[in-house]
């Protein structure tokens, strides 16, 4: 079982909470009728999505599980969003292979726990103030929690702003994509197509259970689909079969949900590695039906392009760069447009990937699509840099992908969901982001203070709001 660090010595676990449980009987009824208006399908080409991400105090590490209220109250929380235009948000599920099989909190002081959360940080009592740092600092990056717990508290989230609609202190427009990041190593070998097909019935299972929930407590017009992301599949051959079975086995496990839904799944690897997308074979040695696949299977659907490599032979896109031949006789150049342009766009695939989708946008146009959803950071740190008065000017990489999507026309201009929407001292880190003291450096739309004061962040929202035009 689990080790349990940080709870035995405070005795922190026998006080948290005296509130409701949030359990969901495994019994429970068909879904009651729900009462409220019902949002139409979110077309991928109308999305203006961000990040919303768990907070996060080192690297790759989740200190919550609902989004990162980076110490708003939750109604600022989505006015500031909503008063930007954003209509689409992520809520993060991870996955279950990684969780408890027993929790370390009740459901009922889970709930107690969640109250804390939601309580003002200058408003929390001596106890809350424990509450909320034991769960983020010893529950949540330790996975002490169970898949119920898990959805739980994304169900919790979705209530609390399902009441602030009802009272009338947000819209409530943005809507939420439902995020997962599962890997499926590539290889024929039969371990490698076990350990595929068993974690697409996880992803499935996971996917499937939230959804269901959501439904069944009236929260699920909140939902406006589901993403696969990083997922380590480079090989084009796997990876677009992949992609219709878990579109076929989440539909199997939700009465056919996802056919009216948004599914966006990243691109090969780590999401920038499209090669050979166009030349995929099926079994029996014909082109491989992708898009008349996935087009019966959801609603839209969308290639998730983020600007991100495997770390193999070089440290990240920029290293395996650099170790490129962009000639016959000479490696790629970090400071050229136009080799970036070839990097990119020929010797990763990009090209590829827009010939294959402007060659079946006509027959199938809510799917044939390429939607950018960031680099290393989710935003785009790394492709730009401070100039003068404080601009953020492009990169030689970020003119080069500005470029590549504005060329490609209709299949890749419309739509996006990358860059934070909140950042704070505690998750900027600023030994890797801020520069010379600056927020405002492309990786978030705002800026929020210790006391809770948010600042919108010019520079990094131009390039958002405009992306893909200078």
């Amino acid at each position: 079982m689990r080790s349990r660090r940080g709870l035995c010595h405070s005795g922190i676990v026998a006080t948290i909470l005296a509130a409701f449980a949030l359990a969901i009987p495994a019994n429970a009824a068909a879904a009651p009728a729900c009462s409220g208006r019902t949002l139409p399908p979110l077309a991928i080409a109308k999305v203006r999505g961000v990040r919303t991400k768990w907070l996060s105090f080192a690297p790759d590490r989740r200190n919550t599980i609902e989004p990162d209220l980076a110490h708003l109250t939750l109604k600022e929380w989505m006015k500031d969003l909503e008063a930007i235009g954003v209509n689409l948000a992520e809520i993060n599920l991870e996955p279950v292979r990684k969780l408890a099989s027993r929790p370390a909190l009740s459901d009922r002081q889970l709930r107690e726990t969640l109250d804390a959360i939601y309580t003002p940080g200058s408003a929390r009592s001596a106890a809350q103030r424990q509450l909320v740092s034991v769960f983020e600092n010893e529950i949540a990056p330790h996975w002490e929690y169970t898949a119920q717990q898990r959805d739980d508290v994304q169900l919790d989230f979705l209530r609390r702003l399902a009441a602030l609609r009802a009272r009338g202190e947000i819209s409530g427009t943005p809507r939420f994509i439902i995020h997962q990041r599962l890997w499926f190593r590539p290889g024929r070998g039969w371990r490698k197509r076990r350990n595929r097909r068993v974690r697409a019935e996880e992803f499935a299972d996971d996917m499937a259970g939230l959804i269901r929930l959501a439904d069944a407590h009236c929260l699920g017009g909140w939902i406006a689909g589901i993403r696969l992301g990083e997922h380590s599949n480079n090989d084009m051959n796997e990876l677009l079969p992949l992609i219709v079975r878990l579109a076929r086995e989440i539909n199997a496990r939700t009465n056919g949900w996802l056919k009216t839904h948004l599914f966006v799944v990243d691109g090969g690897g780590w999401g920038a590695e499209y090669r050979g997308i166009n030349h995929v074979v099926g079994a029996n040695g014909k082109p491989y039906p992708f898009f008349r696949d996935i087009a019966a299977e959801t609603g839209e659907f969308a290639f998730g392009y983020k600007f991100m490599q495997f770390h193999r032979t070089a440290k990240g896109i920029r290293g395996h760069m650099k170790i490129a031949r962009c000639g016959p006789r000479r490696y790629c150049d970090l400071h050229s447009v136009a080799d970036w342009k070839e990097y990119l766009g020929k010797i990763l695939g990009f090209d590829g990937l827009v010939a294959y989708l402007k060659a079946n946008l006509r027959r199938y146009p809510m799917d044939a699509h390429v939607i950018f959803v960031g680099d290393i950071s989710d935003a785009v740190t790394t492709m730009v840099r401070v100039g003068k008065n404080g601009a953020l000017v492009d990169r030689a990489s970020m003119t080069a992908l500005r470029h590549l999507f504005t060329e490609a026309g209709p299949v890749a201009t419309s739509g996006k969901i990358f860059m934070n929407g909140y950042n704070t001292n505690a998750n900027m880190r600023p030994e890797n982001y801020r520069v010379g003291g600056r927020a405002d450096i492309g990786r978030a739309l705002y800026f929020v203070s210790n006391s809770g004061k948010a600042r919108l962040l010019p520079q990094t929202l131009r390039i958002w709001k405009d992306w893909p035009r200078e």
